[in-house]
């Protein structure tokens, strides 16, 4: 009988001469069910360009395989461990809590440790904790490898009774000035020069994953905002370290000549520079005085209205030349109690994931617009590329402060301009 040869095939019969199973590990002959889904997905494609004889005896896959493969439409995943049953319930529920155990103390659980412990605690010949198991058991108990994540911060044990204090002295201002209370919200975040974060989309099975980033990763700079329960953002304050142009023998008087025109500005942004690039007294009350008492003027001109300023419990929030300046222009200053920030300040609660999201949205598109062409003076002598420079990065900033004027929600910290409720934050 004679042969039937696909579409596309006759072409490349002589480019499957050179193909002889012998030229391939033994290894990839028995154990072509193991591919990962990368693997399957070049398999596929291979398929899709070659012709399915040529990759047949390329890859040594049955035919049948690599149909059944191409009919997966790209869903290569082994589901059939979600249904699976363990081997011994009872030795798999003492195995499980012993990783609940560690992971309950923050300490780290590895693939490696699992095995060595389950051959620990089924002392049988029989069994010996493969990486088939691994894999059933951990998508039985839906447990995943993840990425630490930063620390969240914790209450207090005494938060419930600071968080009372607190409502009654709300409770007392509005039983004073009723609907004309304004609350204004001021809250400083970290932002680091590096807004491209760790993940990426990527084809699943690479050994690699690689992004671009700068020597710059760990410089940071401190974006404090300020929001008002009447619906409107002030002019946010920008601290830069003064050091970092590149070059660390900078002189701030260089610095200042390059740079100083920024300081004269007020809006949109406030800026200002220092060693640390962190807040502090002298800063924040120059914030008061352009920013909040302009503000605060205006709204009392027109509407009569009384302000109260909540901050954090920051150790410069306290200081006794900003509570004079607060006394001097009406303004009730209100701490909030220490711990609480993540259920009381409007800021915390509602605003700074938002902003960071958009600031580090928009710096992901000018990445790609900047180096979507590496060019060799974007690159620093290693190789790397070179960080946003200050004036991009208040560029960035100003444009995710935008978002804010669409997001302020004060009710979700029991704050509104018509009724004070002490009851949300329970929820």
């Amino acid at each position: 009988m004679e042969e039937i040869i696909e579409d596309g095939e006759e072409e490349k019969k002589e480019s499957h001469e050179h193909l002889e199973s012998d030229s391939y590990p033994e290894s990839l002959k028995k154990n072509y069910n193991r591919y990962s889904p990368f693997m399957k997905q070049e398999v596929v494609v291979s398929k899709l360009r070659y012709g399915i004889r040529y990759t047949n005896l390329k890859y040594q896959i049955p035919i049948g395989t690599i149909r059944s493969w191409l009919s997966k439409n790209g869903d290569y995943t082994d589901h059939s461990a979600e249904n699976t049953r363990p081997i011994d319930k009872e030795f798999e529920d003492k195995f499980l809590n012993y990783i609940h155990h560690l992971r309950d103390k923050n300490l780290p659980v590895t693939s490696l440790m699992i095995q060595d412990k389950a051959k620990e605690l089924r002392p049988i010949n029989s069994f010996h904790a493969s990486r088939g198991w691994l894999d059933r058991f951990l998508k039985r108990n839906r447990i995943s490898r993840r990425k630490k994540t930063h620390t969240i911060q914790k209450l207090r044990s005494d938060y419930k009774s600071n968080t009372e204090q607190y409502f009654a002295r709300l409770n007392e201002l509005q039983a004073l000035h009723g609907e004309n209370l304004v609350f204004l919200n001021f809250d400083e975040l970290p932002v680091y020069y590096d807004l491209a974060g760790d993940y990426t989309y990527n084809i699943t099975g690479q050994k690699e994953v690689k992004m671009l980033s700068h020597t710059g990763k760990n410089y940071r700079t401190t974006v404090s905002l300020c929001i008002s329960s009447e619906g409107e953002a002030l002019p946010p304050l920008v601290i830069f370290v003064y050091r970092y142009t590149g070059k660390k023998t900078t002189e701030l008087k260089n610095f200042r000549k390059k740079y100083g025109y920024l300081c004269k500005e007020i809006h949109p942004l406030m800026v200002r520079f220092n060693k640390t690039g962190f807040n502090n007294e002298q800063i924040l009350n120059e914030y008061f005085d352009k920013i909040i008492v302009p503000y605060f003027l205006k709204k009392k001109r027109t509407m009569q209205k009384h302000f109260v300023w909540i901050m954090d419990d920051a150790s410069f929030h306290h200081s006794e030349s900003l509570a004079k300046k607060c006394k001097e222009n009406d303004i009730d200053l209100l701490i909030l109690p220490g711990g609480t920030t993540p259920i009381l300040q409007p800021l915390d609660v509602v605003i700074n994931k938002p902003f960071k999201d958009v600031l580090k949205e928009n710096y992901r598109k000018w990445l790609i617009t900047e180096f979507e062409e590496i060019k060799e003076e974007n690159l620093t002598k290693t190789g790397n590329i070179r960080p946003p420079s200050i004036d991009r990065l208040m560029s960035l900033i100003k444009n995710a402060n935008e978002l804010m004027k669409k997001e302020l929600i004060w009710t979700k910290t029991g704050i509104t301009n018509l009724n004070i409720r002490p009851e949300i934050y329970e929820k």
